[in-house]
């Protein structure tokens, strides 16, 4: 019963801002495009390579011990790809949100 009280004594005083999403490790992902997301992420500490796809409209994370990564999106169509940014760095706790403007077949991402 002690340790319930001093648990819940413990999630009392912890600050709101310790459960926000820059505080959870690994990248997120906004795919808000009709179309698949392609994503390279390179370790810049090692330099490995990691290869993602998210499907159209989704919301995804990718869970990582590692930080600063440098990052390429790409949409996927049917008959050619669509680059959305290449070589950006992002760090762990941020998202990447891919926004596309159908009336150009352009797409960019934006890092907050």
């Amino acid at each position: 019963m002690r340790s319930f009280i001093f648990a819940l004594i413990l999630i009392a005083m912890m600050p709101l801002n310790a459960l926000s999403q820059e505080n959870i490790r690994g990248i997120f992902f906004d795919n808000k495009s009709p179309h698949l997301l392609g994503v390279r992420l390179i370790n810049r500490r090692n330099r490995v390579e990691y290869h993602h796809i998210f499907e159209p409209n989704s919301k995804a994370h990718v869970d990582t011990k590692l930080s600063k990564f440098t990052l390429s999106a790409q949409l996927i169509t049917s008959s050619f790809p669509i680059d959305c940014c290449e070589w950006k760095v992002i760090d762990s706790g941020e998202t990447l949100t891919i926004e596309y403007l159908e009336d150009r077949n352009r797409c960019y991402c934006k890092i907050k």
